[in-house]
């Protein structure tokens, strides 16, 4: 890592008081003064402006108002130079509870505020730069031989309905279509995901929610599509004008968008509890399972449908 400057992911929105202040002065100025501070915390500086301690709301608002807050505030906090090298204070951000930290200049005046989480995603793009090349293959090319081996066996799936392909040749049109479909809902669904455990925001019951919403969002988004394609298909002449392949398309797509937008939101969770990084591995896995299920679905209705056709 290398010494950076925070003044892209710092926030200048922050809450000091002067360390001569009471409690019940410092609540009063709380209450008085408009800010758009996020921070739970707020910060003691004395008369220089330099940063002497730092103290919650909470104990703000429970303390006695008659109190000095120098008194009440904590002297043990973690702080950062505008121009810090990451390398020193990496271990002590990953172990913080902070919600945020406080930035000072050289002579430890405030300067600002840079949260938390933006510090450890900082840290983990930093990690993913300075992987040498071997290090970087050997935690892709897994994932990606995977995907080559996933490649075989959608190829095997077509090999499978090879006589509904021969029959209805005009069937192979579609297939980027449905597999791209599943595929890019599941690939949106898992990005959500990803980035709510890299921010840690995910409880049993946030899990539960989120995984309703995807659900719901993938069978109205599926509906939408499926019905919009199969309109398209069964009135434009240069796809024969068939209401039946129309249907078969437009069916296969709600299905394996409904299906997949819920799978893209469980393989990262699943990966996550098996201590493997979502980053890497959700993607390749999702496209495997979500290309091998939208052609099996679209192939067998085309089957069972046939003698229709």
């Amino acid at each position: 890592m290398h010494a950076m400057t925070f003044k892209s992911i710092m926030s200048t929105d922050f809450l000091s008081y002067l360390d001569t202040l009471t409690v019940k002065e410092a609540l009063y100025q709380l209450k008085t003064t408009d800010h758009s501070s996020t921070s739970p915390n707020v910060y003691v500086v004395n008369a220089d402006n330099k940063l002497v301690g730092s103290l919650s709301f909470k104990d703000l608002a429970t303390s006695d108002q008659h109190a000095p807050i120098s008194d009440i505030m904590s002297s043990t906090y973690l702080s950062l130079r505008l121009h810090e090298d990451l390398d020193n204070v990496s271990e002590q951000i990953k172990e913080t509870n902070d919600f945020s930290i406080p930035i000072v200049n050289e002579s430890n005046r405030m300067i600002g505020v840079v949260t938390t989480n933006d510090l450890r995603r900082t840290l983990e793009v930093d990690a993913d730069f300075e992987l040498s090349p071997l290090a970087g293959a050997g935690k892709r090319a897994p994932w990606l031989i995977l995907l080559m081996i996933v490649g075989l066996l959608t190829g095997g799936v077509i090999k499978h309905f090879e006589q509904a392909l021969e029959t209805v040749v005009l069937l192979a049109i579609f297939i980027p279509l449905v597999m791209g479909s599943a595929g890019n809902i599941g690939t949106q669904s898992l990005a959500i995901v990803v980035r709510g455990l890299s921010l840690e925001t995910f409880s049993r019951k946030a899990i539960t929610r989120m995984l309703k919403k995807q659900l719901g969002t993938g069978i109205l988004t599926g509906l939408a599509c499926g019905l919009v394609i199969t309109i398209l298909i069964s009135l434009l002449p240069y796809f024969g004008g068939s209401w039946l392949i129309g249907s078969i398309v437009g069916v296969a797509i709600f299905l394996s968008l409904s299906i997949t937008c819920l799978i893209g939101a469980i393989v990262p969770l699943i990966l996550y509890q098996f201590k493997m990084d979502p980053a890497f591995a959700s993607g390749p896995c999702v496209t495997a399972i979500s290309d091998i299920l939208s052609l099996f679905i679209y192939f067998y209705m085309a089957s069972a449908l046939l003698k229709y056709l």
